[in-house]
């Protein structure tokens, strides 16, 4: 749904819908007239870097539905990971999520703005695998139809070069990998040491023996490099990128020959950056969440293929409170080496 806000005075009239306006409303006590420009607002909301990788498609349609009607309107993003929209022509300005810097200033500019912000993950049609993620956040928002789902990420010659120098450093044509996502989370056990948790989307990890056989494999033709955080199971005889910056990352993703990678930032970026990838699918849906510019390999393994679970954003626990486990072993992660290097040798 579109949250608009128009405002006078904010605390005498207001016509608004969404919570976050209600917010603004608190917060920006005094908000008068002013006869300056319309801004748009678009807040991404929370999640990790790949869904905020997708957001980044939506800035043509939002561009589209609101320029005939502002044309001098500006767009500003607020999300929680402001790398991603560094450098993307057409943004006013990106605010970190939380940065109370937005609410102190907007009053001094703009006597009236659009907020777009949506949560996708709970449109009906996607938890039901009837529509793309990127689509069903448009559709949320009111906006204009899609033209398409490619998400966008814009790099600076410096850093496309950073990219460059780190894959020249290998002798061999470089195969760029990641098999495990999500955010890493610790605890202490008694002696004080961390403990690493299962993330709640650890349905999309491909077990580490799959690929090490591959690179064991083709290691005589290639050279692979891992992208990983800290806690993630590394592979031998590779070169590991670890908790790396995420501009650095999309470099080597552009000038990456070869990707294979799971359901998680990467595929995301390399869409973004119109790298064709090979993507390992497990509980996730390639028609929901992936491009068709990938090779998209998935298997059909159980009695409910591609069931989308767990589903963190539904709360998709057991009664333990920890992540759902599939009972039936999780098949659709056992995926072929074979196959796996038939891809890598028709990419």
């Amino acid at each position: 749904m579109r949250s608009v806000a128009k405002f006078t005075k904010i605390g005498e009239s207001i016509a608004a819908t969404g919570d976050q306006v209600d917010l603004i409303s608190k917060t920006i006590p005094g908000l008068y007239n002013k006869p300056t420009l319309r801004s748009i607002v678009f807040n991404t909301g929370g999640g990790g870097i790949g869904k905020i990788i997708q957001s980044t498609a939506l800035l043509n349609s939002i561009k589209e539905t609101y320029t005939q009607q502002y044309k001098n309107s500006d767009i500003h993003v607020i999300t929680p990971h402001i790398s991603v929209y560094q450098s993307i022509p057409g943004i006013k300005k990106v605010w970190r999520t939380g940065d109370s810097n937005f609410y102190s200033i907007i009053h001094d500019m703009y006597n009236s703005f659009t907020w777009l912000q949506s949560e996708p993950y709970y449109n009906q049609k996607y938890i039901k695998g009837k529509k793309h993620l990127i689509h069903a956040w448009n559709d949320d928002m009111g906006l204009d139809p899609l033209r398409c789902i490619t998400p966008q990420i814009h790099l600076t010659q410096p850093e496309i070069q950073s990219g460059i120098t780190i894959i020249r450093q290998h002798p061999k044509p470089v195969i760029l990998f990641q098999i495990t996502g999500g955010t890493v989370r610790y605890s202490k056990n008694t002696n004080g040491e961390d403990i690493a948790h299962l993330p709640h989307m650890f349905y999309r990890n491909i077990s580490p023996t799959i690929m090490q056989d591959v690179v064991n494999e083709l290691s005589n033709k290639y050279s692979f490099i891992q992208i990983a955080k800290r806690g993630q199971p590394l592979l031998r005889n590779v070169t590991p990128l670890v908790d790396y910056d995420i501009r650095t990352l999309f470099a080597v993703i552009k000038a990456s020959q070869i990707i294979v990678c799971i359901d998680s930032f990467v595929q995301h970026a390399a869409a973004a950056l119109n790298k064709k990838a090979i993507v390992l699918w497990g509980a996730t849906r390639p028609h929901c969440l992936g491009y068709d510019l990938h090779n998209n390999i998935y298997r059909k393994a159980c009695p409910t293929p591609l069931c989308n679970r767990p589903n963190s954003f539904l709360m998709d626990n057991g009664p333990d409170g920890n992540p759902w486990r599939c009972p039936f072993g999780a098949p659709c992660l056992d995926h072929d080496q074979q196959r796996i290097m038939d891809a890598i040798f028709e990419y």
